[in-house]
């Protein structure tokens, strides 16, 4: 697959980003994934731009730490993570840990898949307590937008925790064998956008009260 090919598929996150701008007056607790969504565009396109392949590695591990960032405080705001002093230690954890694994040795421009291992692993298990907490509340789950969006991180972070296993040097898979994952990420990112963009929709609007 092309990088072209590649950018084409990943501006299907235009589609949940601009139904997110509408939304947000009227949902506020939205504005972490909205940023999040408006981060990945950027990237994406500073990545189309960028030919060094050391300062494309360099991009998507400060995007990754970003990432980790907004989605952690997205579901903190959707109840998924408990009380400001567990928050802040899973932000503190997470911060720490990147500057470690990213400047544990001289070559910044490296793919930082300790990091992703552990963010993804982090957010899985967040998107998974909220489906739990979710599920005893009144509306039904196929309806609930944040039910969606959970289910599409735990899908997308569950398969790049293989992806970033099966990444690490030192486990010395084929690169045929790894671009075919990547290939197959790349599609699955594209699934998740369209199911964003559904759960979005599924927000119900505000209703007006006329005399």
């Amino acid at each position: 697959m092309t990088q072209q090919q590649e950018f084409l598929l990943s501006q299907s996150i235009l589609l949940p980003a601009l139904i997110a701008l509408v939304r947000i007056k009227q949902v506020p607790e939205l504005l972490p994934l909205l940023l999040c969504l408006l981060s990945g565009i950027s990237i994406e396109i500073i990545l189309l731009c960028t030919q060094k392949h050391e300062l494309i590695n360099l991009y998507l591990n400060i995007y990754v730490l970003l990432e980790f960032l907004l989605l952690s405080w997205q579901l903190r705001k959707w109840g998924a993570i408990s009380g400001n002093l567990v928050f802040i230690g899973i932000l503190l954890s997470g911060i720490s840990f990147w500057l470690i694994t990213t400047f544990m040795n001289s070559d910044y421009g490296t793919r930082n898949h300790l990091f992703r291992l552990f963010y993804s692993l982090v957010l899985v298990l967040g998107a998974i307590e909220l489906i739990n907490k979710l599920s005893f509340e009144r509306i039904p789950l196929s309806k609930d937008y944040r039910f969606l969006i959970s289910l599409g991180f735990v899908v997308f972070f569950m398969y790049n925790i293989l992806v970033e296993s099966l990444c690490i040097p030192a486990m010395n898979f084929s690169n045929h064998l790894i671009s075919s994952i990547f290939n197959i990420k790349v599609f699955l990112n594209f699934a998740t956008n369209i199911l964003y963009f559904t759960a979005l929709l599924c927000i119900p609007k505000k209703k007006v009260f006329t005399l």
